[in-house]
């Protein structure tokens, strides 16, 4: 008999390989959707979906798939799945009451079932006491995610106990580490070895487990998403015990899903990275106008690493930072101005301002990030005022330009602000693309923003990856022959005071924020098939905005496919929480 995991990954290959993308001809969605073998099926609700691969294949095996959730589970059978001890007869562990608030500022939520596990046989039996309970349990690592992506009243548990370092192979390049450990400890034990990882998101701060379940990315057109650099996985589901998956299993399919599942297949308790040996990177701040970045584009792309541009709204001005392993006879250009002279014309606009509270000796010691901050705070959604400190902020890295080296850690992160609505979307960039198409997504984007009289403040910050095989990451497409060479991404923002400060005026940039990204979503995603980094979807406002995501969502990845192993893995839903209920359908609906 073929194993339980064998069947899986056998019925949702032959799904992916195969899934069809969807042409509406009615911008509703449906509460369920049932794919038949005609060439469109029209709903319940009126909505015509056609298939722009047709195959009784794909019916077939989604059906197959599907039916194994009436299967009983016979751990035995495969060696991937570990029947977890019997902690039946152990006292149940108590959870805590505890009040959260992400990083963002942006979410918060309070529940009376908080768990901490500090070992793996404590997190099994918590998962299973969620299960035969059918109570929430929503993995929230770090609390880093700008939507609140791991919020849940009814359950959550963090595993910040469970960060051990359990090995470094220095051979193989490889670590493997318990989820909760933060991305600065698994670097810092790395260094102890001559290795580090291969790219960076903006910050260290993140549990490895939250890190890869959403998709993050650092930037490099020949470097995917972090979560390439997963080779191995522990995974505790409620529904099939405890998961070993590797890069190197028979068949990977279901290793690739639990990558980015943004924790719904189940707890990923345990990751194997693949690491690179420990380099220096010099990083090289240069300051372009947008035509100078049009004409250029293809050469900064292709002979640099690691590439990232911040472009200014209502400014001419576009910073560009490139960062290359170090070349002994390269020359390094330091900056003319000290810190001072950078930051001096931000802080007189500070202190011209009527409404500046702040001494001249108080202002004197602040870093340019917490002087921008105090500066937007100050009239955050008059544009004249925007225009303003975005010129000031130009003016700032027109003096940085110059070179520095360091650890490519150590480089590759980069302040990001203080509190601050966020939208990040991917899409890809078609292979041996002239045209650009990137570059002018966001020249369109300061257009726009112009035109709308949007108050934006800067940066709109645009990466780039390669590609991922894992199909729910964003910058993967199915079938694969129709994955860009590059994924493109970018990021608006707007920053927000003090809530304790000034509670009206968040809620005012809250509003402005909603606007500007719907002029994003309506004007510029549907030229680019731009989706959300799963981190950064926040919850829609109308049922207009609701079925505008999930039809990007349904459009972009295997929903029903994704959604039936989940339900294999997780039938009581005990992981899922109203946010990805929305995005994906509930139960597996859209």
């Amino acid at each position: 008999m073929a194993s339980l995991l064998g069947r899986i990954s056998q019925h949702w290959r032959r799904s992916l390989s195969i899934a069809p993308r969807y042409v509406t001809t009615n911008t509703r969605v449906p509460n369920r959707t049932n794919v038949s073998r005609s060439a469109g099926t029209r709903t319940s609700t009126g909505l015509i979906l056609h298939r722009s691969h047709s195959s009784q294949d794909y019916t077939q095996g989604l059906v197959g798939l599907l039916a194994l959730s009436t299967c009983s589970f016979a751990y035995s059978e495969n060696q991937a799945l570990k029947e977890p001890p019997d902690v039946r007869d152990k006292q149940s562990i108590q959870p805590e009451s505890q009040d959260l608030i992400n990083w963002s500022g942006t979410h918060s939520i309070s529940t009376n079932r908080y768990f901490t596990p500090e070992s793996e046989a404590e997190l099994i039996q918590i998962v299973q006491q969620a299960h035969e309970k059918k109570q929430k349990l929503r993995p929230v690592g770090s609390a880093l995610s700008p939507n609140g992506i791991g919020f849940a009243a009814g359950g959550m548990v963090n595993l910040i106990h469970m960060d051990k370092i359990l090995n470094v192979d220095r051979d193989t390049k490889r670590i493997t580490v318990q989820a909760g450990a933060s991305v600065s400890k698994v670097v810092e034990e790395l260094r102890k070895y001559e290795l580090t990882l291969q790219n960076f998101a903006s910050i260290t701060e993140q549990q490895i487990g939250g890190l890869i379940q959403v998709g993050a990315h650092g930037t490099g057109a020949k470097i995917p998403p972090v979560d390439e650099q997963v080779v191995g996985l522990k995974v505790v589901t409620p529904g099939a015990g405890v998961l070993n998956l590797t890069a190197d299993d028979d068949d990977p399919s279901l290793f690739q899903v639990a990558r980015t599942a943004m924790g719904m297949v189940g707890i990923v308790s345990e990751v194997t990275l693949q690491c690179v040996p420990m380099h220096r990177l010099v990083e090289q701040t240069i300051v372009m106008s947008p035509r100078e970045v049009m004409q250029h584009h293809e050469e900064l792309m292709r002979e640099n690493r690691h590439l990232r541009y911040m472009w200014i709204p209502y400014t001419d001005t576009v910073v560009v930072v490139t960062c290359n392993p170090v070349d002994d006879n390269m020359r390094i250009q330091q900056t003319q101005f000290s810190e001072a002279e950078r930051v001096a014309d931000a802080k007189n606009l500070l202190m011209s301002h009527k409404r500046c509270a702040l001494t001249k000796e108080e202002v004197d010691g602040l870093s340019f990030v917490t002087v921008r901050d105090e500066l937007l705070a100050l009239d955050p959604l008059n544009v004249e005022w925007i225009r303003k400190v975005n010129k000031t902020e130009a003016s700032y890295w027109r003096k940085s330009q110059g070179t520095r080296i360091d650890w490519s850690d150590r480089i590759l992160q980069f302040d990001c602000g203080g509190q601050q609505w966020v939208s990040e979307v991917a899409f890809p960039v078609p292979k041996d693309s002239q045209e650009h198409v990137d570059v002018k997504y966001v020249c369109n984007l300061l257009d726009t923003i112009e035109k709308e009289k949007v108050p934006a403040p800067a940066p709109i910050e645009q990466r780039w990856s390669a590609p991922s095989h894992s199909p729910m990451s964003p910058a993967s497409e199915k079938p694969e022959r129709d994955l860009g060479s590059v994924y493109s991404w970018v990021g608006i923002i707007m920053y927000l005071p003090d809530a304790e400060v000034d509670s009206k005026s968040r809620e005012n940039i809250t509003e402005s924020f909603r606007r500007y990204k719907r002029i994003c979503e309506d004007q510029l995603w549907p030229d680019v098939r731009a989706v959300e980094h799963w981190a950064k979807i926040e919850m829609p406002q109308t049922p207009e905005e609701k079925a505008k995501l999930q039809m990007r969502t349904y459009q972009k990845y295997p929903v029903q496919a994704f959604n039936a192993i989940c339900a294999i893995l997780d039938p009581h839903g005990v992981l899922r929480n109203d946010l990805m209920d929305t995005i994906l359908g509930k139960d597996g609906s859209m």
